[in-house]
């Protein structure tokens, strides 16, 4: 395991891409609406959770070196789980599409946004890109949409601080669409409906939007009524129904 049993500690966990969503409808008026929920991330902007910072860095501590790096692997409850493409696919739905933003077409749109790039500088962070956006007047619809799929795109690393003589990360933050993960995780704990989330649909799809989450849990009541459980079952792996399967396809 990368951190042993004996080391887990609380932190403090941020992350900015999960506002996105708000930030885009705050943004729409009701032309652009129209647009991007016709487009592939249109449903997403239908999703109602709140950032469970605790939930994933208990996952985090629980995570397990694994040569194949296309996934990513945890010991939960002494059984391993995989979060893979195809779980983070069938959480929000964004399966392959035909609906692309070409390359020169994203170029031109950063450009609008952000200004001319300078080879010296360092990259735009999802925080510039979501001041820029905020500040920014459309004058073409296609443009608004097509912006902000790119918004919903952009994904990042994380990065950890420490406070000084500590050898825990006092907080990090994840750059990152961390709403997947989050669903994928209440997805496959059978405790989440109980004691995280709450489940208001058994079919939804995407899955993502089967949960509703106003307040998120804290790290010692994930440990005790979660991950330290007995109650607990845990799925080790999601498997698309046939409808979503159909989904995927259209």
């Amino acid at each position: 395991m990368v951190v042993s049993v004996e080391k887990y500690f609380p932190t403090t966990v941020a992350c900015q891409v999960h506002k996105i969503a708000p930030v885009i409808k705050k943004k729409l008026i009701e032309a652009h609406m129209r647009l991007y929920r016709k487009m592939t991330f249109g449903p997403l902007l239908d999703i109602d959770l709140v950032f469970n910072r605790q939930l994933l860095h208990h996952f985090l501590l629980r995570e397990v070196v694994d040569a194949n790096l296309d996934f990513i692997s945890f010991n939960i409850l002494g059984k391993k789980v995989i979060f893979s493409q195809e779980d983070f696919n069938l959480i929000i739905g964004l399966w392959s599409t035909k609906e692309t933003v070409e390359r020169k077409k994203s170029e031109r749109l950063r450009e609008l946004i952000l200004g001319p790039k300078d080879p010296n500088g360092k990259d735009s962070s999802c925080k510039d890109v979501e001041i820029a956006f905020e500040n920014f007047n459309f004058t073409n619809d296609e443009d608004a949409s097509s912006m902000k799929t790119i918004m919903y795109g952009k994904k990042e690393a994380y990065d950890s601080k420490k406070e000084k003589g500590d050898h825990h990360a006092s907080h990090y933050c994840i750059k990152g669409f961390v709403l997947a993960f989050q669903g994928w995780a209440y997805q496959i704990l059978s405790t989440s409906s109980k004691f995280i989330a709450t489940k208001i649909s058994k079919d939804e799809i995407p899955r993502i939007l089967r949960w509703t989450c106003s307040r998120a849990s804290s790290y010692k009541s994930l440990s005790n009524k979660v991950f330290h459980s007995k109650k607990t079952i845990v799925v080790s792996k999601l498997v698309p129904s046939t409808e979503e399967l159909r989904y995927k396809d259209n």
